[in-house]
Order: structure tokens, then C-alpha cells, then sequence
């Protein structure tokens, strides 16, 4: 037997309704990842998106925390296809469970996505152990 969420909780969308709510959107085709600082060149070419949404708006997705993040979710249209962007996510390093760190992905499917690009960068969490090493004395 499933158990019911709690009132006022919407934690899953398979079916993606909470984007195409969000966007006005029926079908998404791309969904792009990225921060924000790598972004900077599709927002002077594609300039404003069509809608933008809190990430934290959709079910099951967590505000992005880390340097850097933004809690926004963009929709173009380009051609004729839609593409998402998430101008941000959510990562295990930021204490919060594996199952809000993948919530955008389980529900761009329902919304039509049919393929996705993470962009990211080379970031260390911690600066790595020094090796101690002590000259040895040989006489």
C-alpha cells in the first residue's frame, strides 16, 4: 500500500506537470546544467528566456546552495525545441540527501526531455592531504 505525502507536500512528477506548469511549455527537448559564470555567452546570445522558475519551485528539488549556484530554472525555445536550463544544482557535498540532488533529472523526462548536458568545472571540496616526508640523516 502507498503511503500519502503529507498535505501541501509534492515530492515526485514523473509526468513533469510541475515544468510544464512552470513554463507554459508542453515538451522540452534538451535540458543543460550548468552555473551561472558559465553561461555568461548563451545569455548574451539568446537573451531572455521565455519563462524562469525556482528550481526549489519544482517537486523533489532542493535550492542549490554552493558558491556560485542559482536557484533558477530558464525555458527557451530555439528553432522550435525547447531546452531547459538549470542555472545551478544541488550536490551531496551540501548535506542534502542523493534523492534532492536528482530530482530535476527524474522529472524532465515527463516534461518531454529527451537528452541532457551537465556542463561543469574542476573544483576541489577539500585541499589535499601534503605528503609529510622528513629528510632521512645518512652518514
Amino acid at each position: 500500500m502507498a503511503t500519502q505525502p503529507a498535505a501541501g507536500v509534492w515530492d515526485e512528477d514523473p509526468d513533469g506537470a510541475s515544468i510544464v506548469l512552470a513554463t507554459g511549455r508542453q515538451r522540452h527537448d534538451l535540458l543543460v546544467v550548468a552555473e551561472p559564470a558559465l553561461l555568461t555567452e548563451l545569455d548574451e546570445t539568446w537573451g531572455r528566456p521565455n519563462s524562469r522558475v525556482r528550481l526549489s519551485f519544482l517537486p523533489g528539488v532542493s535550492a542549490p546552495a554552493g558558491p556560485g549556484q542559482e536557484d533558477a530554472l530558464y525555458s527557451y525555445d530555439r528553432g522550435g525545441r525547447g531546452v531547459l536550463v538549470a542555472r545551478g544544482h544541488t550536490s551531496l557535498f551540501e548535506g542534502k540527501p542523493a534523492r534532492r540532488t536528482t530530482g530535476l533529472a527524474r522529472i524532465a523526462p515527463g516534461a518531454g526531455v529527451r537528452a541532457a548536458l551537465l556542463v561543469g568545472r574542476a573544483a576541489s571540496l577539500a585541499a589535499p592531504p601534503r605528503a609529510t616526508s622528513s629528510p632521512s640523516a645518512t652518514t
